[in-house]
């Protein structure tokens, strides 16, 4: 099992977080956040990631291509 490193967000990242847990705790089961290239979204992912694994949640990473995966994997690993 991969295990990511936390980060330190930008406050524009903390801010997507606290925006996205909000939906969820409204009892949305799919939430869709949007942030334009170079803008953290792998960072986000990863921190959001241990969020809810540190609450028992199962997590899935899901991307439409294989060098996608790869370069996250690495990229969260750092």
């Amino acid at each position: 099992m991969t295990v990511f490193k936390p980060r330190i967000l930008r406050g524009y990242q903390t801010d997507s977080v606290t925006l996205t847990n909000a939906e969820f705790k409204k009892s949305h089961k799919v939430v869709l956040l949007v942030i334009t290239g170079g803008g953290g979204k792998t960072t986000i992912a990863g921190y959001m990631i241990n969020e809810a694994k540190n609450k028992g949640f199962l997590c899935i990473f899901i991307a439409h291509r294989k060098e996608l995966i790869k370069q996250a994997r690495k990229r969260l690993k750092d």
